[in-house]
């Protein structure tokens, strides 16, 4: 029994915090290896990609232990009763990060490694008004997306990409 009380953090679900930190140092393990869990669907599956509706078994990439300066996240899912986003397999940043996330900065993400944030635009509603959504990516694969509080955000002064009045104009015969 106390054998598995040292994977309960790896357990998928609400409540569960995703990846712990290798218990070597990095400079003795520049890699983190995290043990396989057991996932009861897609919905708790890590793998944003996940359609198997069945239980199976997820294995986590080995990823690079986290670089130096490079923000650190922390992430789980929603509990399903509080999720602002009821069909999007999201994670909440659990603790504020020491700097402002922002378009385009760099993450490490335990079980993932270092992926870069890019906006995500979703639709206000009254229990998502309070978050902002990332996509993670590393290279051209987004591994994850993730909601983190408004205030540990930058705003933006203007929204990125074209907007409606564009659309507005472009479409109109």
């Amino acid at each position: 029994m106390a054998l598995a009380s040292l994977f309960i953090p790896y357990l998928p679900g609400p409540g569960q915090i995703w990846g712990v930190r290798s218990y070597s140092s990095p400079s003795q393990c520049p890699f983190v290896r995290l043990p396989p869990i057991e996932v009861d669907g897609s919905a708790n599956c890590p793998n944003i990609h996940c359609t198997t509706t069945t239980p199976h078994t997820y294995y986590f990439d080995v990823v690079e232990s986290c670089p130096e300066g490079i923000l650190q996240l922390s992430i789980q899912r929603f509990h399903p009763n509080s999720n602002p986003f009821p069909n999007d397999k999201r994670y909440k940043i659990m603790e504020a990060p020491f700097a402002l996330l922002e378009h385009g900065c760099q993450v490490y993400i335990p079980g993932y490694g270092v992926a870069h944030l890019l906006d995500v635009a979703v639709m206000d509603t009254k229990r998502s008004k309070e978050w902002k959504v990332f996509q993670c990516v590393q290279g051209t694969v987004v591994v994850a997306e993730v909601a983190a509080r408004k205030e540990w955000c930058k705003s933006l002064k203007k929204p990125l990409g074209l907007n409606k009045a564009f659309f507005c104009s472009f479409y109109e015969f």
